[in-house]
């Protein structure tokens, strides 16, 4: 793990604001994920196809993938302020 300790303190509670909002904005991408998996069900089988409301579903899903993948919190996940 890498050594933050001769990090000036402003510059480690800014690293940290920046974390919660990503990890914020990771929540509300799979909130509104399960959203419109909730509301599309109640669509007619038409409109989710001529919508393609399967792969705006797939392409939430690989978005999600994709920046669990490419980030990580040096200090793990963080608590909930």
């Amino acid at each position: 793990m890498a050594d933050y300790s001769n990090w000036p303190t402003d510059a480690l509670e800014e690293v940290h604001r920046k974390n919660q909002e990503i990890f914020r904005l990771r929540a509300a991408l799979t909130d509104a994920k399960e959203a419109v998996q909730s509301w599309g069900a109640y669509a007619d089988a038409y409109f989710q196809q001529k919508w393609d409301l399967a792969g705006d579903i797939k392409a939430i899903d690989a978005e999600e993938k994709d920046r669990r993948s490419s980030y990580s919190h040096p200090w793990g996940e963080p608590a909930d302020d």
